[in-house]
């Protein structure tokens, strides 16, 4: 004599018209709402232990659901562990270098991976693999453990902080985990740039010396420096050399770091124009021997040469004017210095 049906209750639901109850939704399984028709499977990571539940219960800290429709949680073997909610259990891993902390270049390290003490054999049936900054190291993949530890042996051949990882796989149920480890590798400094360089007087200068090394050194300069010249801690030699400063600068320059140091002797040379800084004239005697010196300045120190000497005069290319003339008169010649740099002439008046 009913005039309404009423509706199935949270945890129960009814599939076909006409039903004069309702089911219950079977253990691992829930229904949260009123007038369902069908029971939701519980999803991994939660269960239901009876028949008639609303609700799943998540899996408790320590514990696992890998599959949906659970009517319990499984415990995570010893030397696991997991949160609330867990659908797999993690271990965690160790990540030992030996020797610890720095070590130096060619130096072997022992990097041992190991997993809690006690661990079941779920746990220990696992293996290692070990990688440096994502390439795994030869030799060291897949390694078994062995009384819960797995072992690679490993050098590094340039300074430098690595990253060095250990990877560990198990099977089902049991989560990869990676132990990580900052690897630091001292190389002692080598200055490997050029030994030398060349400038010009007013001209500019910027030379990098470089040196390998961890950590990267800092470079000092020992002797002197033309003017306008200056060397920086980083190795620039840069400036603009001073006028008057043309000719060779030799010097030692050490990369130094806290991993040792570097000397190394360099060579600069600074060119310089000619210039002509003796007098312009001179008097002597006809039918007498004379001599003059005539004084440049420049690097490569200046030859020189002359135009339009008396008769019995010559220059020589070190500057010296001489000999005998056979007349007399006023005569005006041109005198030229010259280097790689450029030529710089003087008008040069000689009387007899």
């Amino acid at each position: 004599g009913n005039t309404l049906a009423a509706l199935c209750a949270p945890g129960s639901y009814s599939t076909e018209a006409g039903s004069a109850t309702c089911a219950l939704a079977p253990a691992g399984s829930y229904d949260t709402g009123t007038g369902n028709t069908l029971a939701a499977l519980c999803a991994p990571g939660s269960y239901s232990t009876e028949a008639g539940s609303a609700t799943c219960a998540l899996a408790p800290a320590g514990s696992y659901v890998p599959n949906s429709g659970a009517i319990s949680a499984t415990l995570c073997p010893a030397g696991s562990t997991s949160s609330v909610g867990a659908v797999a259990c993690a271990v965690s891993v160790k990540l030992t270098g030996f020797p610890s902390g720095t070590i130096w270049v060619g130096e072997p390290v022992l990097y041992q991976a190991s997993v809690p003490k006690g661990s079941s054999s779920a746990v220990t049936a696992g293996t290692v693999t070990f990688a440096v900054s994502g390439s795994t190291i030869r030799g060291c993949s897949s390694l078994k453990l062995v009384n819960g530890s797995a072992y690679c042996l490993d050098a590094f051949w340039t300074g430098g902080v690595y990253t060095v990882t250990a990877t560990y796989s198990a099977g089902a149920n049991i989560t990869t985990s990676v132990a990580t480890l900052y690897q630091t590798v001292y190389q002692s400094p080598e200055i490997t740039g050029g030994d030398h360089t060349t400038t010009s007087v007013g001209g500019s200068l910027n030379f990098q010396v470089t040196a390998q090394g961890y950590p990267a050194p800092t470079f000092k300069e020992h002797g002197a420096l033309p003017g306008g010249v200056t060397f920086s801690s980083s190795g620039l030699l840069s400036g603009s050399a001073l006028p008057g400063t043309g000719g060779v600068y030799q010097f030692e320059i050490t990369a130094s770091s806290p991993a040792g140091s570097d000397s190394e002797g360099f060579t600069l040379v600074v060119d310089q124009a000619p210039a002509i800084t003796s007098a312009n004239h001179d008097t002597v005697a006809a039918h007498k021997h004379f001599s003059f010196q005539v004084i440049g300045t420049g690097y490569p120190a200046p030859s020189f040469s002359a135009t339009g000497l008396p008769k019995g005069v010559t220059l020589s290319p070190s500057g010296v004017l001489s000999g005998t003339p056979t007349t007399t008169g006023v005569y005006v010649s041109t005198i030229s210095a010259t280097n790689s740099v450029s030529t710089a002439t003087q008008q040069f008046t000689l009387t007899t």
